[in-house]
């Protein structure tokens, strides 16, 4: 019989995330800016045993004219949790 227990987390996820991930996250965001795209992407790069507790790197780019629903789950990820948050926003183009 074949369980479905979650994996533990990557001990290295920081560095897989700062070497592999960002650099796809920065074109991903420059791409949402100049296109306007209001978006929302989280990872947790370090778990509840990490000297810090778990550890999360998230952006948000919002613009007029975006779904409450975005603004919504913003408001859900960030609560009940401290995490580091990198907050991308349009210069003159927020609500």
């Amino acid at each position: 019989m074949t369980t479905n227990k979650p994996r533990p987390m990557n001990p290295d996820a920081e560095a897989v995330y700062d070497a592999e991930i960002f650099p796809l996250m920065d074109r991903v965001i420059a791409l949402c800016r100049e296109h306007r795209i209001p978006m929302l992407c989280t990872f947790q790069w370090a778990d509840d045993t990490h000297e810090k507790g778990a550890s999360f790197c998230t952006t948000r780019l919002h613009f007029r004219g975006e779904s409450e629903r975005l603004a919504i789950a913003t408001r859900v990820m960030m609560s009940n949790a401290v995490f580091h948050i990198e907050q991308k926003s349009t210069a003159g183009g927020g609500s």
